[in-house]
């Protein structure tokens, strides 16, 4: 599904905001959403201090749920979109492994995601060359047991998110990767791992720490070289700026990031637009959602309209969703006059 992302505008804290959003990671079925039940439970098991959540509380962030700009989409158009988003969170390889990468996923990706995506994502070429290098510096220092420590870690950390009530397993976790910059500070994937820890809704939520971990992680990347790294970093932070009101620090560290990727990053993009709407700049909002539905995802087009920061560009985004329909319509005429099929009025 396409989900409202979270804006500051929202009527809720940050922290409360991922409390309502769990995903699991289940091997052979992709991304699954935990329903409230499920929600309670994890969050208990996951700080003792934590205070039930009822129904009424829930944010409703289904796209179906919206009335969507006319513009764009019709309700008949709904339920086909909401197949394509399913067919995303569930898609496998051959061997039934996931494929939930950020090019893969698109406009289905959501914030409350990241440590999941992220796992997959190392297994990339691009992470497996970064990985290879820290591999190859533990060695030469006599410290390859931190780097299978990592890696152990890692595949706990995965373990966890396949089952989150597990919470002596996380705080595992947590103790291994600390270990690990404890033997050596320099391997910015541990920084990163530990990052995410304390961004998930547990009694580790921290988002200063958070925030530390990630800054880390850049400052190794770059010594080491790895601008996809870096450009994941500079995604955080950015993201961490605009949570601290700090939207021209977002801003400059997201297009540091865009000028960085080179690994098909969307969600880069679309919350670059998502800041520039923010403070009500429509041209540059405009520009870079254009450019992550053009080369991405259209269906960004639809995360846009029910994302609160974009309704501060509320009129020159519906413009902007007109003059895409008609492109899309004009598309769609072309290919059937290749196949020869020509229309009444265009035949006069």
């Amino acid at each position: 599904m396409i989900q409202k992302p979270f804006s500051r505008l929202l009527n809720i804290s940050y922290r409360d905001f991922l409390n309502q959003n769990y995903y699991v990671a289940l091997n052979h079925h992709g991304l699954k959403k935990i329903n409230l039940k499920g929600l309670n439970t994890i969050s208990k098991a996951n700080d003792p201090g934590f205070i039930e959540i009822e129904e009424k509380q829930i944010i409703q962030r289904k796209f179906e749920s919206f009335d969507l700009s006319s513009e764009l989409i019709v309700n008949e158009e709904k339920e086909l979109v909401a197949e394509i988003i399913k067919e995303r969170l569930e898609k496998t390889d051959q061997d039934g492994n996931m494929d939930n990468s950020f090019y893969n996923l698109g406009a289905a990706f959501s914030i409350e995601m990241i440590d999941i995506v992220w796992i997959f994502e190392m297994s990339s070429e691009e992470f497996r060359k970064g990985l290879a290098v820290i591999e190859d510096s533990l060695h030469f220092c006599d410290k390859a047991d931190s780097y299978i420590k990592f890696i152990e870690s890692t595949k706990k950390y995965l373990k966890y998110l396949e089952n989150p009530s597990d919470h002596r397993l996380l705080s595992e976790v947590k103790q291994g990767f600390e270990d690990c910059i404890k033997e050596y500070k320099g391997n910015p994937f541990t920084h990163f791992m530990l990052g995410l820890i304390y961004h998930r809704p547990t009694v580790y939520f921290d988002l200063k720490k958070s925030l530390k971990e990630f800054s880390e992680a850049k400052h190794y990347s770059l010594e080491i070289e790895n601008q996809f790294m870096a450009a994941m970093c500079n995604y955080m932070i950015a993201w961490f700026s605009y949570l601290d009101s700090d939207i021209d620090k977002a801003i400059e560290l997201s297009l540091i990031a865009i000028d960085n990727e080179f690994m098909n990053i969307p969600e880069i993009y679309f919350n670059l637009a998502k800041y520039y709407a923010s403070i009500k700049d429509h041209e540059n909002s405009l520009k870079y959602l254009d450019e992550v539905i053009r080369r991405f995802d259209f269906l960004y087009a639809i995360k846009a309209d029910i994302d609160e920061d974009f309704k501060q560009i509320g009129q020159e985004l519906k413009e902007y969703f007109i003059k895409l329909k008609e492109e899309e319509k004009s598309k769609v005429k072309d290919r059937l006059k290749e196949m020869g099929i020509i229309f009444f009025s265009e035949a006069k």
